[in-house]
């Protein structure tokens, strides 16, 4: 309780109010000597390193607090009977030896009128001070950051006000950021683009989400985008929108997809001419070849048959030559993709083999084919890009033998340990040729390299068969690579990894393993050149089989309906019907009575990997380009036939 006399007695002096305060208080006479000095002064300014002794009677004027921080002409201007205010003053050294910021009163001290002393009152303000100034200085780089940014940057009220902006919302507004400051962001705004403005803005302050969009102003798009600012409590007190023009950024995009129809234009364009250039090439070669290869097989005499062993061979050159250029055009514009089925290995390699050693006899050389240990004969791979990259290697290998040998060995990788599903072979190709200089071995796959000096080379090519060897072995999943020493020869090698094929069914093979076949076969020829059906012709019949004729798919399909037969040789292109379009009827079961499985393969000019790879998709079984050699012909219609008896002539049985 509190007694009736209470407010005439004091709870506290004006001493004790001083010893309590948290600010630094002292009082000084007229000659400025210190008469009083508080706790708090004792221990947060001087750090309790002194005493109230150290003080008492000493001159204010010589305190390092007031002495440092410059404020001793202020102090005097006590005895003037001013009252002096100074804030936020720097101190390098308070009595307690620390720095900082205080601030300082100084209050004259009067009695009756006359000036008696005075009293100091300092605080130390450090922390409020260091605080303003990381404040500052983090609203200052903010601001730097804003405003080197090329996307204008605002902070509206909930009304739409401007809180903030940078320098290049100002600049698209026409103004200062200082007279902005207040203002409506709608208010430089035509009233369309204004009115929509004003929509977007409650919409994100009522669903407190980001929301994006782009906004027309003139002949300039911006890309917009609205941030809600919350608060602790989850309410929207601002919104940020940042602003970026995508005026440019929409004309290049405009222009790489005007650039890449362009460029797929030109695609089109040049791979309908290297697919018509190639048709009309190999048209011709067709005629040339197959005449040089019919010839041949009429025992010619010895002078005749050096002319035909050179038309031939010249033709395969070409040939070759015009593989490869369109062989790299695919491989480059990555449209070649490998098909895996399963092949006899063996078969293939006696078959390069066997396409070389006339060649490597006519330059007098040996060529022996090894197939090691451990290799299986049935793999699962792309048996026709395998059989091209061998015959990019070993037509190198050729080229580059005078005299000596080429050896074409196949064998289980060493170091690799044995796998049931798969074999990793190494085919390799070594000669006793020219051999390679050291500094040219680090591009002899390369795109047009050729191994020696241009205008004085002594062999004949392009340079892109083993750059084609390369990129065929990396589409197939391997490694290729060469060691050669000059004047000794070379060795290219190349690693696959291949499937091996599941054991067949042996109760589902026994009947192909027992069908009668006597070699003899009746083939429809479809194709609508002279020349290629009387060189065709000529070739299947000096093996042995019938051949029936069809200039286009029409006569096919009506000839298929009057006699049976063993397999199709199909052109592609045409008059009247192709060989596509008639090969969905046959394989669709319209030709009544046909088996619609009955064996096609595509003989055709157009010879690229992917006509190749639609050909096949199409639902032929087979593929041999123009100009044909004899042996892949004769290669194809081996394997479409085999397991597969002979059929009865006559009319198919509807």
């Amino acid at each position: 309780m509190v007694s009736e006399d209470s407010h005439e007695t004091p709870l506290c002096d004006a001493s004790q109010l001083a010893e309590y305060a948290p600010v630094s208080i002292m009082c000084f006479n007229c000659q400025g000597e210190i008469t009083f000095v508080n706790d708090w002064h004792l221990h947060h300014f001087a750090r309790d390193r002194r005493t109230r002794e150290d003080y008492i009677g000493r001159s204010i004027f010589e305190l390092p607090g007031i002495v440092s921080s410059g404020l001793a002409q202020q102090v005097e201007e006590v005895f003037n009977g001013d009252t002096v205010q100074v804030e936020n003053v720097f101190t390098s050294e308070f009595s307690g030896g620390q720095t900082g910021y205080q601030s300082m009163r100084a209050i004259p001290i009067k009695k009756e009128g006359r000036l008696i002393g005075g009293i100091v009152i300092r605080e130390d303000v450090t922390k409020y001070v260091l605080s303003e100034k990381r404040v500052v200085d983090s609203e200052r780089k903010i601001k730097a950051l804003l405003n080197a940014s090329r996307d204008a940057a605002i902070l509206v009220d909930p009304g739409g006000g401007l809180l903030a902006l940078n320098e290049e919302a100002a600049r698209r507004r026409g103004n200062t950021v200082e007279a902005l400051l207040g203002t409506s962001s709608s208010a430089f705004l035509p009233p369309e683009p204004a009115r929509q403005r004003k929509e977007r803005l409650a919409l994100a302050l009522r669903d407190k989400k980001p929301l994006c969009f782009q906004e027309e102003s003139g002949d300039r798009v911006s890309s917009v985008c609205i941030y809600p600012v919350v608060d602790d409590s989850g309410e929207v007190y601002a919104l940020a929108e940042f602003s970026q023009d995508i005026t440019e950024q929409l004309r290049r995009e405009t222009e790489l997809v005007q650039a890449r129809i362009m460029a797929e234009s030109a695609n089109v364009m040049k791979s309908q001419f290297l697919a018509n250039i190639s048709h009309e090439l190999r048209t011709p070669l067709n005629g040339i070849l197959g005449m040089a290869q019919v010839g041949l097989t009429e025992n010619p005499n010895e002078e005749l048959t050096d002319c035909l062993e050179v038309i031939r061979d010249s033709a395969v050159r070409l040939t070759n030559t015009i593989n490869n250029l369109l062989d790299l055009a695919d491989i480059e514009a990555g449209a070649i993709e490998p098909i895996v089925k399963e092949f006899d290995l063996f078969e293939l390699m006696h078959s390069m083999a066997n396409n070389f050693a006339v060649q490597a006899k006519l330059k007098g050389l040996s060529l022996e084919l090894s197939i090691r240990p451990g290799v299986p004969r049935s793999v699962c791979g792309d048996e026709f890009r395998l059989r091209q990259t061998l015959v990019c290697i070993m037509s190198n290998a050729l080229k580059c033998t005078g005299q000596g040998r080429i050896d074409l060995t196949v064998g289980p990788a060493d170091n690799v340990p044995p796998e049931s599903a798969w074999a990793t072979l190494v085919f390799s190709v070594e000669d006793t040729g020219v051999g390679i200089e050291k500094e040219r071995m680090n591009c002899i796959f390369d795109s047009f390299t050729l191994a020696e000096d241009v205008l004085t080379k002594r062999r004949s090519g392009v340079g892109i068969g083993l750059c084609i060897a390369r990129n065929l072995v990396t589409l197939m999943g391997g490694e290729i690579a060469a060691s050669s020493e000059p004047g000794k020869g070379s060795r290219f090698f190349f690693t696959l990894r291949l499937a091996k094929p599941r054991p067949a069914d042996p109760l589902a093979a026994a009947p192909l393993d027992n069908a009668a076949h006597d070699g003899a076969r009746r083939i429809l020829l479809v194709e609508d050149e002279t020349i290629n059906r009387l060189m065709t012709t000529t070739l299947l019949k000096r093996m042995g089989h019938k051949v029936f004729q069809a200039e286009n798919g029409v006569e096919a399909l009506r000839a298929l309906s009057q006699d049976k037969v063993d397999a199709i040789l199909m052109d592609i292109q045409m008059p009247l019907m192709d060989g596509i379009e008639a090969t969905h009827h046959i394989r669709q079961g319209e030709v009544p009575g046909l088996d619609k499985s009955v064996p096609i393969i595509a003989l055709t000019a157009y010879a690229r990997e992917k006509d190749r790879k639609r050909f096949l998709e199409l639902g032929m079984d087979d593929f041999v380009p123009k100009p044909l050699v004899a042996e892949d012909l004769f290669r194809a219609l081996e394997q479409c036939l085999a397991g597969r008896a002979p059929v009865e002539p006559g009319p198919p049985q509807a």
